[in-house]
């Protein structure tokens, strides 16, 4: 199902291992699995190398890119956040390989800066949110939340929901989405609250002219980032 839906998508130490260099500078390399992938990172300006910052992870979806995906979450997220976006050139983040690239970009970021470890998040759009999901689920210790949007997720998957049961997740969907329909995220939402999760579950009716029903609607961010600000284990 997935291969169809995404063509159709097309105490923390003060020591600073590394010169606090603020914005976005130039994608950073990294090996992962045994491939070289790069990441984009956003450095919040005039932050103090000694203070923890929370990060948020950020998958993009079919036909985009971390530095792509950096540009619209930045300004969602404005100065309070490291964010990290990877590159995945098939936008397939629910393999083996995806998962160790997500984890080796938040353990690439932690040992240059001071990470709060109590506040990592995941997040994703389209085929980024079903790694979102998919990954989450997998690394669930790791992140103080998980946030898809647009997302969908396999029949086959759904033993790994479970692992949510201390993992907090927003997750945002259209009703009108063409691509990955609204049924199948009804159904994992109301799984994950039987098996007794924590779920915001945010539903939108909107379309995008190009898009249609499956994108992530801006009136939607300012309660995500309220989310994400409230939110730490």
């Amino acid at each position: 199902m997935l291969n169809i839906l995404v063509a159709a998508a097309c105490a923390a130490s003060a020591a600073v291992l590394e010169p606090p260099a603020s914005g976005m500078p130039p994608a950073r390399p990294i090996e992962a699995a045994g491939r070289s992938w790069t990441y984009a990172l956003y450095v919040p300006a005039g932050h103090d190398p000694r203070a923890p910052l929370p990060l948020v992870l950020c998958l993009h979806g079919f036909g985009f890119t971390g530095d792509t995906a950096l540009l619209r979450w930045q300004p969602r997220l404005g100065e309070r956040y490291l964010i990290a976006c990877p590159t995945h050139p098939q936008a397939q983040w629910w393999t083996p390989e995806s998962e160790a690239l997500a984890v080796a970009v938040i353990e690439d970021v932690s040992s240059k800066y001071l990470v709060d470890s109590d506040r990592v998040f995941l997040t994703g759009m389209s085929n980024g949110g079903v790694g979102a999901l998919w990954i989450g689920a997998r690394q669930a210790e790791r992140f103080a939340g998980v946030a898809p949007m647009a997302a969908s997720f396999e029949a086959d998957w759904y033993p790994l929901l479970a692992r949510f049961k201390s993992t907090p997740l927003y997750i945002i969907h259209g009703s009108r989405d063409q691509v990955m329909p609204v049924a199948v995220i009804r159904d994992v939402v109301a799984e994950l609250r039987r098996l007794g999760a924590a779920v915001v579950y945010r539903e939108h009716d909107r379309v995008h002219p190009r898009a249609g029903g499956h994108f992530f609607p801006e009136e939607e961010v300012p309660a995500l980032v309220d989310w994400f600000d409230s939110t730490g284990r």
